[in-house]
């Protein structure tokens, strides 16, 4: 399955995968997870699996659907790492990019965005327009994640 950082921006989706399919549905497109979390005393289903770098949120409730696509960019691999059965293309954002970085390359994709601020000290957010997608950036404006949500929400306040 061919995957690519351009239409993960442009469409929230990775290939089939998107927000809303069922656990079995993942598991199905990305094979067994290579860690599971986000269990509880009360929770004792994972509500996260994780494949290399890209992790799947799923909802505490029925039915208990896939919430959340989420590529970490703070984990401490060498490299993006991906499901086997996705073929990676055109993935050009290194983990040390900075927000500087991101910008020029959804100029040159001409992928159309706006910036949130967040409350205090919380480093600013890039929302895509056509998705939703939110790329997220550390203390320093170093890339941290770029995610979708199945809400697309947008609880920032406008730069």
């Amino acid at each position: 399955m061919h995957v690519s950082l351009k239409l993960f921006l442009q469409s929230g989706r990775l290939n089939q995968l998107q927000v809303g399919m069922t656990e079995e549905q993942i598991i199905e497109l990305c094979g067994a997870p290579e860690m599971v979390g986000g269990t509880s005393p009360y929770y004792s289903r994972p509500t996260i699996f994780k494949f290399g770098n890209l992790e799947t949120h799923f909802s505490y409730f029925l039915p208990r659907i896939c919430t959340t696509l989420f590529v970490d960019y703070e984990t401490n691999l060498a490299h993006l790492e991906m499901p086997a059965s996705f073929d990676v293309e055109e993935w050009n954002l290194s983990r040390n990019a900075d927000r500087d970085e991101v910008e020029v390359y959804l100029h040159q994709n001409e992928i159309e965005y706006e910036i949130y601020s967040q409350s205090g000290d919380i480093p600013p957010v890039i929302i895509i327009s056509s998705s939703g997608v939110t790329i997220s950036f550390d203390d320093d404006n170093v890339l941290s994640a770029i995610s979708i949500n199945i809400d697309r929400v947008v609880p920032y306040m406008m730069v």
